[in-house]
C-alpha cells in the first residue's frame, strides 16, 4: 500500500529559474578545475618543478590517449558553457584551450612542429 501525502515534493517546489541558477553556479564552480585537468592530459604544467619532472619520467598517460581525453573534456566543457549562455566563461575556456594546443600564442615553429609537440 502506498502512502500519499498532501505535501508537494521538494523538486516540485523548485522553479525553472532556480534550476538555471544552480546550473550556472555549478558551471562557475567547476570550469577552472576541469580546464586544469584537461591541460594535465595534454602535459601542460604551469611551472616545472623537480616533482613534475619525476612524475613525467615515471610514465603516466601521454600521447594519443591523453590528447583524446583532453579533447573530449574540452569539447564537453565548451558545449556546457555555451549551452548555459556563459559567454565570458566560454571565451576564457576557448582561449585557454587554444593556448594549450598551440593554436594561438608564440609561433616560433611551423604547424607540423606544433602538431608533433601537442601529440607527443
Amino acid at each position: 500500500a502506498s502512502v500519499s501525502s498532501d505535501k508537494p515534493s521538494m523538486t516540485s517546489q523548485i522553479t525553472s529559474r532556480e534550476r538555471d541558477e544552480v546550473k550556472n553556479l555549478a558551471l562557475e564552480s567547476i570550469w577552472l578545475p576541469t580546464l586544469s585537468a584537461t591541460g594535465a592530459f595534454w602535459g601542460v604544467v604551469a611551472r616545472r618543478t623537480a616533482v613534475d619532472e619525476a612524475y613525467q619520467s615515471a610514465g603516466g598517460m601521454d600521447g594519443a590517449q591523453g590528447a583524446r581525453l583532453g579533447m573530449d573534456m574540452s569539447l564537453t566543457l565548451l558545449e556546457g558553457a555555451r549551452s548555459r549562455g556563459q559567454k565570458d566563461i566560454f571565451q576564457d575556456i576557448f582561449v585557454t584551450i587554444c593556448n594549450y594546443t598551440g593554436l594561438i600564442g608564440d609561433y616560433r615553429f611551423d604547424s607540423v612542429a606544433r602538431t608533433t609537440e601537442f601529440v607527443h
